[in-house]
């Protein structure tokens, strides 16, 4: 499986504090049936942020994949950033100060827990009218879309990728981000699974096997493998995206007033 939103490299945000610690979550990884992910440290401008300098980054990730190999750990690492909404995005993707998903045209935009709708999709669209494709984090835990998850549907169908977070749907974060995620998936307003992993136990570990064996329930084998597995995939060789059209989610108001 494929997993594209992880805080695995030590000693640049909130995830591991070294090499030690990093290795921990590639094994936690691998026995949650992970063999790809995507090293996601949190970008410039998010208060989780130690250090972000694309050039160490990319030794970080060099280093990390010796440290698998030493270690013999099969996991294939692609470097990327969780990228915080702000102003200037575009240029500084351009430019090389915020990194993308490898080589792709791929970027993960965090999706903060306070954010006004409106602006948020301001910053999708210019970074999609630059070329970039925009996966969008976690939204469960976003207040906007907890009240309103329809607010999802207008970006989905301009081609956002939704990512949802393994723990949410396995009911680790709650049962309330449980609900919200099981909406989303079961209205094709989730396109990715990914662990949002900072430690290898607790709950910010991998919560794969849980997310994959609930999803699996709610939307079948076929769909799921097309979340962890083709859709990733495709998504950081810039291949194409199949995305199935997004329903709006029905609430309870709107139940009663069609009974009446």
């Amino acid at each position: 499986m494929y997993d594209l939103h992880c805080h695995i490299l030590p000693g640049v945000d909130d995830g591991p504090p070294d090499w030690n610690a990093a290795l921990e979550i590639a094994r936690a990884l691998v026995a949650e049936g992970v063999t790809h992910v995507a090293a996601t440290p949190h970008g410039p401008g998010s208060t989780h942020s130690e250090r972000y300098d694309p050039t160490h980054l990319r030794g970080l990730v060099v280093q990390l994949r010796e440290h698998l190999q030493r270690a013999k750990i099969s996991l294939q690492v692609v470097l990327g950033t969780e990228i915080v909404f702000d102003v200037g995005l575009v240029h500084q993707l351009q430019h090389g100060q915020l990194l993308p998903y490898g080589s792709s045209r791929a970027v993960l935009l965090e999706s903060p827990s306070q954010i006004i709708a409106t602006h948020l999709e301001r910053a999708i669209f210019e970074l999609q009218l630059a070329g970039y494709r925009v996966v969008l984090a976690h939204p469960e835990r976003t207040r906007a879309f907890q009240d309103n998850p329809n607010l999802l549907v207008p970006l989905v169908e301009r081609g956002v990728l939704i990512q949802v977070t393994a723990g949410s749907l396995a009911g680790f974060h709650g049962e309330r981000l449980r609900h919200i995620t099981t909406q989303l998936v079961c209205h094709n307003l989730a396109h990715l699974i990914a662990s949002d992993t900072h430690t290898a136990t607790g709950h910010r570990a991998p919560a794969f096997q849980a997310a994959v064996a609930y999803a699996t329930i709610l939307v079948g084998q076929n769909a799921v493998h097309q979340m962890t597995h083709l859709l990733p995939k495709s998504l950081l060789s810039d291949g194409p995206l199949p995305l199935l059209t997004p329903r709006t989610i029905e609430t309870p108001k709107q139940r009663w007033w069609a009974r009446k």
